[in-house]
């Protein structure tokens, strides 16, 4: 597992489509949190998926991220970085 993800992973793809970051100030056990930007997300991934993501689908995921992020708020004081 040493080895670079590239190199694991030869049909790896990076994709930059994170809008914003969060960490958590209170020494909970994970790295952060990122929210994705969906509109370069699926230009990445529907060249790959067999039913590509719809601008429906992808508001519906930015819906729910945000639902999420609003309730992690309530239970953990988040840091936004950049």
């Amino acid at each position: 597992m040493d080895l670079p993800l590239k190199a694991r992973y030869p049909l790896l793809n990076v994709v930059e489509a994170v809008e914003k970051c969060w960490v958590e100030r209170d020494d909970v056990a994970w790295n952060g949190l990122a929210e994705l930007d969906w509109e370069l997300v699926p230009r990445a991934l529907n060249v790959v998926l067999k039913e590509p993501l719809l601008a429906s689908d992808c508001q519906q995921l930015r819906q729910a991220s945000a639902q999420q992020v609003l309730h992690l708020r309530r239970t953990v004081v988040l840091e936004e970085i950049s």
